[in-house]
């Protein structure tokens, strides 16, 4: 029988986004290796191997891991450029999809969201405010920039006589 040699002990500087937790894992018993730990690995450009050596599994696992996401570092970043294409594209794959027979199968509730999305996207593609501000917070501000020019500039205040001139 052949003897599976064990992964090299884990690197003197471990990297953030390894927990410390595992410095203190009782022997035998490991923490599940999800691919959120995986991926800002990958990411920093780790190798499999490393990042199977960091979190105690195989290189193997590591590859089944992503694998069995599904995901894709070359995807991601092809969207991360394109970002704003792909979602005008599914934007409209979405829009096309809204049939006067889909609006009439939806409850009036999800009509009534959707209006009000669509109308408040309409108005900032048109340039037009899409909130609200309250007339309070406006008004604070006008007066604490009314005290900074009093405080600037005393002469264009000339105190004025009893008289009012």
């Amino acid at each position: 029988m052949k003897k599976i040699k064990p992964p090299d002990p884990v690197p003197a500087v471990v990297p953030e986004v390894v927990p410390d937790a595992l410095a203190i894992i009782p022997k035998g018993k490991k923490p599940p290796v999800t691919l959120e730990k995986i991926i800002p690995l990958r990411e920093r450009g780790f190798s499999f191997g490393e990042i199977g050596k960091l979190l105690g599994v195989t290189k193997q696992r590591i590859h089944q891991i992503i694998r069995a996401s599904g995901f894709d570092p070359g995807a991601v970043a092809e969207f991360k450029t394109n970002k704003s294409s792909l979602i005008h594209h599914k934007q409209k794959l979405l829009l096309d999809g809204v049939t006067p027979e889909a609006v009439e199968a939806m409850c009036p509730r999800d009509r009534i969201v959707g209006f009000g999305i669509l109308y408040d996207k309409a108005r900032l593609e048109d340039g037009f405010s899409t909130s609200n501000v309250a007339g309070r917070f406006v008004s604070i501000d006008l007066t604490k920039i009314a005290a900074r020019l009093d405080e600037k500039d005393d002469s264009l205040t000339e105190p004025k006589g009893e008289d009012g001139e």
